[in-house]
């Protein structure tokens, strides 16, 4: 038996709260997969860890101070799709 995605249970939830509202069920939509792929990548992670016998404690601190420093950084400068579009 095959069971509905997460993004389909999400849009009837806020398509039930919300009726009538497309960019809220999209937004909704789009906050919820994001969480759920960030949620996957860091339980691999943890898998990883596990798997190299690293303590589930650094692994979790590894993941926090990586994901504040990914934020910090400032978007690249990189040109060259605009070099090429002219």
């Amino acid at each position: 038996m095959q069971q509905p995605g997460y993004d389909i249970i999400a849009q009837f939830m806020i398509g039930y709260a919300l009726p009538g509202k497309p960019i809220a069920n999209l937004l909704f939509k789009i906050y919820g997969r994001i969480s759920t792929v960030h949620a996957l990548s860091f339980l691999a992670d943890l898998k990883l860890g596990h798997y190299m016998k690293i303590p589930p404690r650094c692994m979790y601190t590894a993941q926090v101070r990586s994901g504040r420093c990914r934020r910090r950084r400032p978007p690249s400068a990189d040109l060259s799709g605009d070099a090429a579009r002219i």
